[in-house]
């Protein structure tokens, strides 16, 4: 279920999700897990403000049921865009800030890529602990040419700069892990034009 309310530049919404399962596999081999149950609350606003400034957010919590969650037991995400258009409005530049954090995870959550499911294990070396991460995406667009900057991972991208203003930036934040199967997260940093014509 769905509740959404607006009143001119501001917009409040909530979800209530909830799931009912049967017959779930819990390995390989033929043995099951029935039922199980999963339940998901979430909350989030948006806002318009003055002179092209959005900002958004939202706040997930979701139950961690073995074998049917993500392990992710709370999800909050914070947006800042802001649009201006230049040079006599020929050029509109934009810039997207978003700040992430996955808390209270299930620390010894997996996912199988071979299996396509979710498993649990008991890898010491391997749990998921909680972070927090950031992203920065810039666009200029000019006529039908849209360049883009984008940089995944700020903490890992700017780590000097950020350790001089926050010394004890912990290491999760840096090189956070999402799956016991994969390496941990580097940063992402891209250049890309876009450029629609007509023949």
């Amino acid at each position: 279920s769905k509740a959404k309310w607006n009143n001119k530049n501001l917009t409040v919404y909530g979800i209530l999700n909830y799931w009912h399962v049967n017959s779930l596999i819990e390995d390989g081999m033929d043995s099951t897990v029935s039922p199980k149950e999963m339940f998901s609350i979430e909350t989030g606003y948006g806002w318009k403000a003055i002179h092209g400034l959005e900002i958004s957010g939202l706040w997930k919590h979701s139950s961690t049921t073995p074998f049917l969650s993500d392990g992710i037991g709370d999800y909050l995400k914070t947006q800042i865009e802001i649009s201006k258009f230049l040079f006599s409005d020929n050029m509109e530049l934009k810039a997207d800030f978003i700040f992430e954090g996955l808390i209270n995870r299930e620390p010894t959550f997996g996912f199988d890529p071979a299996l396509v499911r979710p498993f649990e294990h008991d890898w010491d070396a391997y749990t998921l602990p909680d972070y927090w991460t950031a992203h920065l995406d810039i666009n200029a667009k000019v006529s039908s040419v849209i360049i883009t900057y984008r940089i995944r991972n700020l903490f890992r991208a700017q780590e000097n700069m950020i350790k001089q203003i926050y010394p004890d930036l912990p290491e999760e934040w840096i090189w956070p892990r999402n799956n016991a199967y994969f390496l941990p997260m580097g940063q992402l940093v891209s250049f890309g034009i876009e450029w629609e014509f007509e023949d």
